[in-house]
């Protein structure tokens, strides 16, 4: 089994304007993305086994799937754009938490996903 995760963001209510990149918070690897004065950061417990962020009909992960099978083309980033951002999540964890939060910066969206990172899957399982 292969477990994908995408998110196409229209930050700010819109589709296209929007960059996305590959990065890190505290040693944790995540997507971000940003449209003027909102961002948002999505992350994973488990382990990305690929990652890419895209654009949307063009170079994006779910058209890679479909034509391919899996994530063959991994890109670091789209800038001003209808971006999508697609990982490939390691699924030999039992259990995982995917995050996706928001911030006026990265860096404010990227705390609050690793803080959900480090509240566990127990702790989300609960708030469901």
């Amino acid at each position: 089994m292969r477990l994908f995760a995408l998110l196409a963001p229209h930050l700010n209510n819109e589709g296209g304007n929007n960059s996305g990149w590959l990065g890190s918070y505290k040693g944790v690897e995540m997507f971000f993305a940003k449209n003027r004065d909102i961002a948002l950061a999505m992350s994973c417990s488990s382990k990305w086994l690929k990652q890419s962020v895209g654009y949307v009909v063009t170079s994006d992960g779910w058209l890679d799937i479909k034509q391919h099978g899996e994530l063959k083309w991994q890109y670091d980033s789209a800038i001003n754009g209808n971006i999508a951002c697609t990982g490939e999540i390691d699924v030999t964890e039992k259990e995982f938490v995917l995050a996706i939060s928001f911030g006026r910066t990265y860096l404010e969206a990227a705390n609050h996903a690793w803080a959900s990172i480090l509240n566990g899957f127990d702790t989300a399982k609960k708030n469901i």
